[in-house]
């Protein structure tokens, strides 16, 4: 992600420096253009060997990343629409995410949120979820998620049928409005 105060990297690191693991944290993303914020996040993660900063991923660079970790965080103060929340989970990854609107409607259970901004209760969180992998029965039920709720053909033809209501009505109105003329 961008490394930008609403993205709560900060919290992220600061979790993560306490916990007792030889497990590393992995941040992909920087900064747009150096800020305070971004000099800051730097510097808390060199502070701890254990804390990469890979800077954008893609392709099979990021496939890698997603592939090989242990547990996916997104600890944001605001998401539009968390499309890299539903990456992860279509890796097979156990996740943990702030307990704001927008993450909220993946709905996962309650133990896959965290108060957002709550440092030690992300802290206990990513502790108990590091090395729990999610079950054949959470997984199965992540994938039904992901195939009806997100599915893109889905999404394509629900989105035509709203613009194509919506031409219609246009249509009536504009006949209507030149019919009474």
């Amino acid at each position: 992600g961008r490394f930008a105060p609403e993205k709560g990297l900060h919290d992220l690191i600061k979790a993560f420096k306490t916990l007792h693991t030889i497990q590393r944290l992995v941040i992909v993303g920087d900064a747009d253009h150096e800020t305070n914020y971004s000099r800051t996040l730097r510097k808390m993660a060199s502070e701890d060997g254990r804390v990469l900063l890979t800077g954008y991923l893609s392709g099979e660079p990021l496939n890698q990343i997603f592939t090989n970790a242990s547990l996916f965080v997104l600890p944001s103060y605001h998401e539009g629409f968390p499309l890299v929340l539903l990456e992860a989970l279509s890796y097979g990854l156990p996740v943990l995410a702030s307990d704001i609107q927008a993450n909220k409607e993946v709905e996962l259970p309650a133990e896959r949120y965290f108060r957002c901004g709550d440092v030690v209760e992300l802290k206990c969180k990513m502790e108990a979820l590091m090395e729990k992998f999610l079950s054949k029965e959470e997984r199965q039920t992540v994938q039904k998620q992901l195939t009806v709720k997100y599915d893109w053909e889905n999404i394509a033809h629900e989105t035509m049928k709203v613009y194509e209501e919506v031409l219609s009505k246009n249509s009536t109105h504009r006949n209507h409005m030149f019919s009474c003329l």
